[in-house]
């Protein structure tokens, strides 16, 4: 790859462009083993300027390119799952995937902010690709990992569409208030949605909650009514009545919901937060009745979040609260008051980001994560510690609520 100006640079048939867009195009061109002749070329760019810097060849004979594109208005080629089709700056970073023979995209997204950003390297990683590079821009998304001044380098691990989860592990989805409708994904990727289905009431505000209410390794879909006191859970994640409706928690009382296997017993089930005195009640059976577990802990009226995860692999899960204005997780391994067993900052304080656990690898253990709702990003981390996101990507849309859970069981 790299960057040419001119319109009779060799290109193959059957290419994916074969014409010179603007004033310089990216290209990439594949040489067969003799070096004698051309397996694929083509042009890559839009109608004003575009440079390639990078490229990485993965074992199934795809290409992954980056560079950066100073395309005003908008055209340079992106895909339905991009990150980002819209130009930012001055100039955005580009990451594209062509087909092994030259023919398609299977992958293309700008990057960037207000200002000037370039890819400058590209390899190969698990699920994806990691990018590194140089931006100047102080919109540049980056989880709240490092900080920017006048200018500075850029790591982002990109995941691509086909990234394949691993075993066990749970993926995130997106709940639409209006219309009722629920998006679910089977990898932590952009893209769109494994399963689309309607379920509950339309614009109503009604909680959406996740788990594995029948114990069949599926987590599927649920609600919880604050108006009225009502929750109703189904069994599988179609349209369709609830198969589990149950009232519990005061009506109107603004108390949060939340759902875990409290008990061990390999089922989830629901509790709920009361944030004016920082108590937790949990329940052990999807059915009226009082709470099998009530207990305090946090902080009374901090406008702290729940959560809920098992923090220590042991196949119980306990709870946690983030602490949104300083960007800190406080996890708890017992259902008792006590202090936190685990506490640490990850994420930007302040910004009012929607924390999330669930076990994103599949080892057993139930770790944070964050979602950004102004640009529907997400930022998941595989330890319960300081530190970068492992997985980082966009899904959904603003306005949406994230869930997450292992909808495929697999």
């Amino acid at each position: 790859t790299g960057v040419t100006r001119s319109a009779d640079y060799p290109t193959t048939e059957g290419a994916f462009d074969v014409t010179l867009d603007g004033a310089s195009d990216l290209f990439v061109t594949k040489l067969t083993p003799d070096g004698a002749s051309l397996g694929y070329s083509t042009f890559l760019g839009g109608t004003s300027e575009d440079q390639g810097r990078d490229i990485v060849v993965g074992p199934d004979g795809t290409a992954h390119v980056t560079g950066y594109s100073l395309d005003a208005p908008v055209d340079y080629p992106t895909t339905p799952d991009a990150i980002d089709a819209t130009h930012n700056g001055s100039a955005d970073i580009v990451v594209t995937r062509v087909s092994a023979d030259g023919a398609s995209l299977l992958f293309s997204t700008l990057l960037g902010g207000i200002g000037a950003d370039a890819g400058e390297a590209i390899a190969l990683a698990d699920r994806g690709v990691v990018v590194a590079g140089r931006s100047v821009t102080p919109s540049f998304a980056t989880g709240s990992i490092g900080e920017i001044d006048l200018s500075n380098a850029f790591v982002a691990k990109i995941l691509l569409g086909d990234a394949e989860p691993a075993s066990g592990a749970d993926t995130v989805g997106a709940h639409q208030d209006s219309g009722g409708t629920w998006f679910l994904r089977n990898s932590n990727s952009s893209g769109t949605a494994d399963v689309t289905f309607v379920y509950g009431a339309s614009g109503l505000g009604w909680v959406p909650l996740a788990g594995d209410w029948d114990g069949d390794g599926d987590d599927t879909a649920g609600l919880y009514d604050p108006a009225n006191g009502v929750v109703f859970l189904t069994n599988q994640n179609a349209p369709g009545p609830a198969d589990v409706s149950f009232f519990y928690g005061p009506p109107g009382a603004g108390w949060i919901p939340l759902s875990g296997d409290w008990d061990g017993d390999g089922d989830d089930s629901v509790g709920l937060y009361d944030p004016t005195n920082s108590f937790f009640f949990l329940k052990n059976e999807n059915a009226n009745g009082p709470a099998d577990l009530e207990f305090g802990f946090g902080v009374a009226g901090a406008g702290w979040v729940p959560i809920a995860g098992d923090w220590d692999g042991d196949g119980v899960d306990t709870v946690g609260l983030y602490d949104p204005a300083g960007g800190t997780f406080f996890l708890t391994n017992r259902h008792e008051p006590g202090p936190a067993d685990l506490a640490f900052i990850y994420g930007p304080a302040g910004a009012a980001w929607t924390p999330l656990a669930a076990d994103w690898d599949g080892d057993g253990v139930d770790t944070v994560g964050l979602y950004d709702p102004t640009n529907s990003f997400f930022f998941l981390r595989n330890e319960n510690a300081p530190g970068p996101a492992d997985l980082t990507f966009a899904y959904g849309a603003p306005g949406m609520t994230p869930v997450t859970g292992d909808w495929d069981g697999i």
